[in-house]
């Protein structure tokens, strides 16, 4: 081979791994986008006493929504909304779903 043979296939492999970068990094910048979807349901549920078997009215139930996204440096979630129900006399709570946009 000649010196401007092997020097072309350099050029063409360096200009190559450059676009595979450019590629990849373009990707991860697109990756940070948060892409939400609604949430499923909504959820129910009951709560008891474990000794009594009883229902318990008026306890608090609490629901928390994050938010997760992508970077380059790894995964990070931040919170998005709570939703706090009390139980009705038969133990019983339900939660709507939260949609996210």
């Amino acid at each position: 081979m000649e010196d401007t043979t092997i020097l072309r296939i350099v050029k063409t492999k360096r200009f190559f791994f450059a676009v595979a970068f450019l590629i990849v990094y373009i990707l991860g910048i697109a990756a940070e986008k948060n892409f939400s979807f609604a949430a499923a349901g909504t959820w129910k549920g009951r709560i008891i006493d474990i000794e009594t078997k009883e229902p318990l009215e008026g306890a608090v139930v609490l629901a928390v929504w994050q938010r997760a996204y992508r970077t380059l440096a790894g995964d990070n979630t931040y919170f998005y909304n709570a939703k706090e129900v009390l139980t009705d006399k038969e133990g019983r709570f339900e939660i709507p779903a939260i949609y996210a946009y």
